[in-house]
C-alpha cells in the first residue's frame, strides 16, 4: 500500500507444510487438551501442572512431543494437510514477482545457541540452499530465529559471504557482514520506539557497550 518493499525471511522445512514449528506444536497441544485428557496427560509426564511443562518443551524435545501427540491423538501430517498453516513455494514466488524478496530464516527455527555449531551450520546451510534453488536467488541473505546472541566467529567464517541480521537493536558487530535489526511488530509507535534505541545506542556509544564481540 506504501509502496516499501520488504524481505520475508521463511524456514525451508515449514514452506509447503512439510513440517510444524516446535512452538505451534505446543499451541496444537493447548488446543486439544481438555478436563478428560489432562490427567492422562499429567501421568504421561508425571507432573501435576502440565500445562507449565508443556509451555517449557523446547525446539530438542522431539520425543516428547511425539509422546504427547501420540496420547492426545494428534495427526501432524493430517493437520498440516488440512489446516495449511505455512506459505506455499508458490504463494512465497507470487511475492517475489510482486517485488518482495525472499530471505533464509534457518531450516527449523531452533535457537542457535541451544544447538551445536555443525547443527548450526547445517541449519542455515539447507536454508540458503532451499531459497537459492526455490527462488534462484543467488546470494540469499538470512535473519537469525530468535537471536544471534552466543553464535561464535568459527560460524560466521563459514557464510563470510552470507549477509545476515541479529535481534540486538541497533549495534554494532565485529563481523561487519552481519546486521542487528530491531523488533518493532510488538510496539503500537514504531517511530517512538525506534527513537528510544537510538538514545539507547548514544549512551551504549558513550560507555563502549555499543558492539557485540565474538569469540
Amino acid at each position: 500500500k506504501k509502496g516499501i518493499p520488504a524481505t520475508f525471511f521463511v524456514n525451508s522445512h515449514f514452506v509447503d507444510n512439510q513440517s510444524l514449528f516446535y512452538k505451534h506444536k505446543i499451541s496444537l497441544i493447548f488446543d486439544n487438551l481438555n478436563s478428560k485428557n489432562k490427567k492422562q496427560i499429567s501421568n504421561l509426564l508425571k507432573t501435576n501442572t502440565p500445562e507449565r511443562f508443556i509451555k517449557s518443551l523446547k525446539y530438542s524435545d522431539t520425543k516428547t512431543f511425539e509422546l504427547i501427540f501420540k496420547t492426545l491423538e494428534i495427526d501432524e501430517k493430517e493437520y498440516l494437510a488440512t489446516q495449511k498453516p505455512y506459505m506455499t513455494s508458490t504463494q512465497l514466488s507470487d511475492l517475489q514477482k510482486l517485488g518482495f524478496q525472499i530471505g533464509a530464516h534457518s531450516a527449523t527455527h531452533p535457537l542457535y545457541s541451544e544447538i551445536t555449531l555443525n547443527e548450526q551450520i547445517n541449519e542455515t546451510k539447507q536454508s540458503l540452499d532451499f531459497i537459492t534453488k526455490t527462488f534462484k536467488i543467488p546470494n540469499p541473505t538470512f535473519a537469525f530465529p530468535f537471536t544471534d546472541d552466543g553464535v561464535s566467529l568459527k560460524y560466521f567464517h563459514t557464510f563470510k559471504n552470507t549477509v545476515s541480521f541479529g535481534t540486538a537493536g541497533i549495534k554494532l558487530d565485529s563481523v561487519p557482514t552481519n546486521i542487528q535489526r530491531i523488533a518493532v511488530e510488538r510496539m503500537p509507535f514504531a517511530g517512538d520506539y525506534v527513537q528510544k534505541r537510538y538514545l539507547e545506542y548514544i549512551l551504549q556509544k558513550i560507555v563502549s557497550k555499543n558492539k557485540i564481540s565474538r569469540k
